[in-house]
């Protein structure tokens, strides 16, 4: 701010200039903006279907939303502030926990993005829960790791589906080449490129 000093005339005969340093205010207000954006990410992460973790640069656990926790029957302040290798066991076995905190470390040495990686976290009731993940590095300005954000999927059921299907397909495969074997007509099998890969018994008398 600035103000004039004046004569018995009224005239300026002098300048006044007050400086007052804001370095600590502006600082305040960054960090203020800052919160108020997480905490809208925050309250947006806690609507998605799909687990979600924040972590810091020295992959510490920053944020974990409810369906996360709710996967594991865990409380936010069993993560918080915590590295991997911390809570791992019990989340998880010591050698998925040995696997995920070293992807961890390389992803903060070198970033990089993850698409559909699987780990297996041990469940609120014990058992074990397949999970399918994303991991997207978060950086500065500058292009420096701050941190990363991870979304998970639960895929458990998925994957025993998709066991129960293939087990089905075998055992259909097994049941047509027992009836080929068996059968009194004589049965050829060949490939697209009528190169013959199977025949029974009565094809080759």
């Amino acid at each position: 701010t600035s103000s004039f000093i004046k004569d018995a005339e009224g005239k300026p005969t002098a300048i006044v200039i007050t400086v007052e340093d804001i370095t600590e205010l502006k600082r305040l207000q960054k960090k203020e903006r800052e919160a108020e954006a997480m905490d809208y990410l925050k309250s947006g992460l806690e609507r998605i279907p799909d687990g979600v973790v924040l972590l810091d640069n020295q992959g510490r656990y920053a944020y974990v939303n409810s369906t996360f926790l709710n996967w594991l029957g865990r409380e936010a302040k069993d993560f918080i502030g915590k590295t991997h290798l911390e809570i791992s066991p019990p989340i998880m076995s010591p050698e998925w926990g040995k696997i995920i905190a070293e992807r961890i470390k390389r992803r903060m040495e070198s970033g990089g993005s993850v698409i559909g990686a699987e780990a297996e976290i041990i469940g609120k009731d014990g058992k074990p829960i397949l999970l399918s993940y994303s991991v997207a590095i978060i950086e500065n300005g500058d292009g420096n790791v701050q941190g990363e954000i991870l979304f998970a999927r639960d895929i458990t059921e998925l994957k025993l589906l998709q066991e129960k299907e293939r087990k089905a397909e075998e055992e259909e495969m097994i049941r047509l080449s027992n009836a080929v074997k068996m059968s009194a007509d004589s049965i050829v099998i060949s490939d697209i490129d009528a190169k013959i890969i199977d025949a029974n018994e009565a094809a080759l008398k």
